[in-house]
């Protein structure tokens, strides 16, 4: 199934199931790695702050809190290789916030659980694939976008760019939606789609209990061979949105 340009595909209900190309390097080269200096949010793994991870489990804590609010940032995410799963302490908060600044973007093929229940926002602008084995624990409301930058009532987080001090007025919880990613939306709509960075999920099978958005703006989605499931919460209907400059989903998926 293609969907046009500019198309946003939005299915809502109790266990709705649905079922350009990503530049990612050979997998010898998977780590997870925090970003250190000037650039870091204080993001420590396996204990240690600019860390980095190649085998077994990845242990994600420190960060920058700002009231409902934990930001992170790495300089490369990717699961493959050595790597069992990941496992990120949320402090309580409410949303855990992710950016990725990798050029070569994110590679998720484990699971990835939260030690509280938490939402999920992910900001990879390099592109976005999530593999057979990828799972997400903990994790309510599911936020993947290629945009670069995420509004809030106080002010927008940039994925590459925002300082601790840039992150204080942050207080509260993300804008709801694709309108969250806006500020990273405007002239990547003008861009040539074919050059712009996608999301691909091929070979995966994941459940949300609430909401998940897959959002690569002006790029391509494309879901192969998966499996997504979003589930009523307390009665209240899951959503499921899948937004691109163009979106493919294979008539194997649902």
């Amino acid at each position: 199934m293609t969907l046009p340009r500019s198309l946003a595909l939005v299915l809502a209900g109790s266990g709705v199931l649905i079922g350009s190309s990503v530049l990612f390097l050979p997998e010898a080269y998977a780590e997870i790695r925090a970003t250190d200096g000037k650039r870091g949010l204080s993001t420590q793994v396996n204990g240690r702050k600019g860390g980095r991870c190649k085998a077994g489990i990845c242990r994600i804590s420190g960060g920058t809190n700002s009231g409902r609010n934990k930001f992170h940032r790495f300089g490369r995410f990717d699961t493959r290789g050595k790597i069992r799963g990941v496992r990120f302490e949320t402090g309580g908060k409410r949303n855990v916030v992710v950016g990725v600044t990798s050029p070569y973007g994110t590679y998720i093929n484990k699971a990835v659980k939260l030690s509280s229940k938490a939402n999920l926002y992910w900001l990879s602008p390099g592109g976005i694939h999530l593999g057979r084995g990828a799972g997400f624990v903990n994790v309510p409301g599911l936020n993947l976008s290629t945009a670069k930058s995420l509004r809030f009532p106080g002010g927008v987080f940039h994925a590459l760019h925002s300082s601790p001090a840039d992150l204080r007025r942050l207080q509260n919880d993300p804008l709801p939606g694709s309108s969250g990613f806006q500020a990273g939306r405007k002239g990547n709509q003008a861009a040539d789609q074919s050059s712009m960075p996608g999301i691909q999920l091929e070979g995966i099978d994941i459940s949300i209990d609430q909401d998940l958005l897959i959002d690569a703006l002006a790029g391509h989605v494309a879901v192969k061979d998966s499996r997504l499931s979003v589930s009523a919460d307390q009665g209240k209907a899951g959503t499921l949105t899948l937004m691109g400059g163009d979106i493919h989903v294979d008539g194997q998926s649902k």
